[in-house]
């Protein structure tokens, strides 16, 4: 797995008091082409499984954000959204991928 070390840095920025809460990283154009290619080398491999196979790749994604500790992006999130708890709305996302 390839690590990405971003050059680049963006603040996140909390609507009602234009505080910095956080920053996110900018990919380099180097790296947006690596993940680039090995996604569609994954969707080569993708097309040649039956369906069933095909659906664990999803749920698995799933799972590891279910299991993940999530309190840092929320913290910013709830920041940068000025929700008091953003927990919930993370909560949403895994759902998405067994659809």
């Amino acid at each position: 797995m390839h690590s990405f070390r971003p050059r680049v840095r963006s603040a996140v920025t909390c609507p009602a008091t234009l505080e910095t809460v956080g920053h996110f990283g900018a990919p380099t154009a180097g790296h947006v082409e690596d993940v680039s290619d090995r996604v569609n080398a994954a969707q080569k491999l993708c097309r040649k499984m039956n369906c069933k196979c095909r659906t664990k790749f999803p749920h698995s994604v799933a799972d590891a954000m279910e299991r993940a500790d999530v309190t840092d992006i929320a913290t910013v999130m709830s920041r940068e959204i000025g929700k008091p708890n953003a927990n919930e709305d993370i909560t949403n996302i895994p759902p998405v991928f067994r659809y």
